[in-house]
Formats: C-alpha cells, sequence, structure tokens
C-alpha cells in the first residue's frame, strides 16, 4: 500500500512537468533541435521559456502544488548526487573494482 501511495505522489502532472523543466530534459531538448537544425542556436534558457510558457499548462507551472514537485524532484536529485559521489569516491579508494 505505501507503493501504490508514494507512485501516485509522484506520479502526477506536477511532478512530471517539474521533471520536464530539468536541465537534463532541457539540454536534451536543446541538443535534439541542434540535431535537427544545425543552423538554429537554440539555447537552453530559451527553451526553458518555451517550455515553461507556452508548452505546459499554467496550472503546472505554479501554486502550492508545484513548491511540493520541486521539493521532491529537488530531493531525488540530492539523493541521486550523494549515491553518485559514494559510488565514485569508493572506486577512487579501490581502484580494482
Amino acid at each position: 500500500m505505501n507503493s501504490f501511495h508514494q507512485n501516485a505522489q509522484v506520479l502526477n502532472r506536477f511532478v512530471i512537468a517539474q521533471c520536464v523543466l530539468t536541465d537534463g530534459v532541457v539540454g536534451a531538448v536543446r541538443k535534439e533541435v541542434r540535431r535537427l537544425f544545425p543552423d538554429v542556436k537554440a539555447e537552453a534558457n530559451t527553451i526553458l521559456d518555451i517550455l515553461s510558457h507556452e508548452v505546459l499548462k499554467r496550472d503546472v507551472i505554479e501554486g502550492d502544488k508545484v513548491v511540493e514537485a520541486k521539493a521532491r524532484i529537488k530531493k531525488a536529485e540530492q539523493k541521486l548526487s550523494r549515491t553518485a559521489s559514494r559510488a565514485l569516491a569508493q572506486a577512487n579508494t579501490n581502484p580494482e573494482g
């Protein structure tokens, strides 16, 4: 039951919208635009602005639920960063694998 509740909290339009607005997704969109249209200068800030003002609905960009979604995304990113840092530190102290 706890897993179902966690899925319901994470898989909603607010969290998904905040995932779309992360640097990784904006970077992937920028890379794809540059791949398809090499002559176009696609800046990350421009893509982020278009996503947040023209692509996504306003209700998933503003409000209390958005603040909660941003906090959830930030917490998940920090957890991933800590895990990656620990793995890197462990690999550096034990070079044999």
